[in-house]
């Protein structure tokens, strides 16, 4: 009687060991998943802060264009102006 009794014991304590293992691989490829979620997300991050760059830096000269294109009209401007009075 007592055979079988420690038998189940075994046979109980071997499937909860089996179960816990289970779930510890299922807690494992969830943390993966995550990491791997995580390095795609930086490197979205890392690529668009690239193109946010890039896209200052051709804001910034698009600026200095237009004030040197504003610079321009005006002086065109001006000369109009002078040449229209005489």
């Amino acid at each position: 009687m007592i055979e079988l009794w420690l038998q189940d014991v075994l046979v109980a304590g071997f499937l909860i060991i089996l179960r816990l293992w289970r779930v510890v691989r299922i807690i494992h490829s969830i943390i993966m998943m995550e990491e791997n979620s995580h390095s795609r997300t930086k490197e979205e991050l890392h690529h668009l802060q690239s193109e946010f760059t890039e896209q200052e830096e051709e804001l910034k000269n698009l600026r200095a264009e237009l004030k040197e294109t504003q610079t321009e009209l005006q002086h065109w401007k001006d000369l109009y102006e002078g040449h229209k009075t005489d």
